[in-house]
């Protein structure tokens, strides 16, 4: 400020004696105050010119393109604040004073702020948009793209607020008052859309979190749902779409999933384990259960064959030998079918080898009398 003070007193004077050279009624006040209008203004248009012609070419070389759309977008409002200093600076001569010099000196400070303001927001749009495109590109979710627009907005409510409090300040207007009614309607805003804000910061957890994206098949436990086995279909602002095997669709609240109990069959990887116990007779060779059985369920294709299968003898029970077989397959979505197979694969082979499956009997005595 001291520099531009300075500066303006130095320019000021040259401009004197420079008009008195030429004229001496050039010495006028309104005469140097249109001269240093009049200077600043060709500073401002060739500050435009020097941007789009020079440092634009500049900008084009470096790795990012924010620098290049920075520049573009703030040419024009630098060169405006260019000319509102010199419209400060022409208001020296004049030697205003009184209500005149208040006015005219806090209506000039206003455009000031609110040219400031608006290129601090013009710079916070470039990055929100820049990086917050890379971030949603990032991820399958739509919640993050509805999120977009939302943080747009809302950083050009905080910053146009904290320009209005530059502004009020200028003119000796007290904002404390209308800070404690704007907490009040706060407060008030907030317990209105209380169900709405859980949702959106239950959507915006849900991203951070990363639990699950859309493809991933889930299993939900909520008290509102019950237990349901779906995919994900949608991550929206306010709620999350899962589609069942039954082909229903269920739309979750985000506040509700975010704090629901939910298994993901995709994570940590696709492969998933299955178990199934089978029973044979008594007096069965229980190496040779082990073995045919191994050999049966290794051809699946749906089995994996990193991690073999594995079988054991669990349980004399009171009428059979109960076996267990424990089997990783390739990935979640096969489970069905390769549990289908299996099944299969294990009855048949028992039936080829002459192994009996027996079940529960019951021998009936009866007695006449």
């Amino acid at each position: 400020m001291i520099i531009i003070i300075v500066g303006s007193l130095g320019l000021i004077g040259w401009l004197t004696n420079w008009l008195a050279q030429i004229h001496p009624s050039l010495t006028h006040p309104f005469g140097i105050a249109f001269a240093v209008l009049m200077i600043f203004f060709t500073g401002a248009r060739l500050f435009v010119y020097i941007v789009e012609r020079w440092i634009l070419m500049l900008t084009k070389k470096t790795t990012t393109d924010i620098d290049d759309i920075i520049v573009a977008r703030m040419s024009w409002p630098l060169s405006i604040l260019v000319a509102l200093i010199g419209l400060k600076i022409a208001t020296i001569p004049l030697q205003l004073t009184g209500r005149t010099d208040y006015f005219v000196h806090n209506a000039l400070n206003t455009f000031v702020i609110i040219n400031v303001t608006y290129m601090v927001v013009i710079i916070a749009d470039v990055f929100l948009d820049k990086w917050g495109r890379q971030f949603a590109a990032r991820t399958k979710s739509t919640v993050d793209d509805s999120l977009l627009p939302i943080a747009h907005k809302f950083s050009k409510i905080v910053i146009a607020l904290i320009g209005l409090s530059f502004i009020l300040h200028e003119w000796d207007i007290d904002v404390g008052p209308y800070l404690a009614s704007l907490g009040i309607a706060g407060v008030v805003l907030g317990f209105a859309l209380q169900d709405s804000l859980k949702n959106i910061f239950g959507g915006i957890s849900l991203i951070l979190d990363k639990n699950f994206k859309v493809g991933d098949v889930i299993r939900l436990s909520t008290q509102s749902t019950g237990t349901d086995v779906g995919t994900v279909e949608d991550i929206g602002l306010r709620s999350t779409k899962i589609k069942t095997v039954k082909n229903e669709m269920i739309v979750v609240p985000n506040g509700t999933l975010a704090n629901a109990t939910l298994v993901n069959l995709a994570l940590p990887d696709p492969s998933t384990r299955l178990v199934m116990n089978f029973n044979v007779e008594y007096g069965s060779d229980q190496e040779k259960v082990k073995k045919i059985i191994l050999e049966a369920v290794h051809k699946i294709q749906y089995v994996s064959k990193e991690k073999p299968p594995e079988i054991y003898f669990t349980k004399m029970l009171e009428y059979s030998m109960e076996f267990r077989l424990l089997l990783w397959i390739n990935t979640y979505k096969d489970a069905l079918k390769a549990e289908d197979q299996i099944n299969s694969a294990v009855y048949e082979t028992l039936n080829r080898h002459k192994i009996s499956i027996p079940f529960p009997t019951r021998t009936v005595y009866m007695r006449k009398e």
